[in-house]
């Protein structure tokens, strides 16, 4: 099983160390273009044609790193039997 699934991408605040730092986040959205596929090669010829849509839902929408930003539309091609989740699983910590 293979999922495509639209998500919401955006930066959030990762902390003030060395000046204030950001991550990539996303959460996945329900969509009427969100499919699941059984073989890879037929998700990979859907997600090539739905990759195509994202300027269109951006249409308006500021860049992820814009103080204005509201977040940005991407589809992804999910792993083998993954299921679609927010990411990153965990929030990431300065190092």
């Amino acid at each position: 099983m293979y999922a495509i699934n639209l998500y919401l991408c955006d930066r959030a605040f990762g902390g003030n160390e060395e000046g204030g730092w950001y991550y990539e986040c996303g959460e996945p959205v329900m969509h009427p273009l969100n499919r699941i596929f059984t073989s890879k090669d037929e998700a990979e010829q859907y997600y090539a044609s739905v990759r195509k849509l994202e300027e269109e839902l951006n249409d308006g929408r500021p860049s992820i790193s814009s103080v204005l930003s509201q977040g940005r539309f991407r589809f992804f091609i999910g792993a083998e039997n993954e299921i679609p989740a927010p990411y990153p699983a965990t929030r990431p910590y300065y190092e």
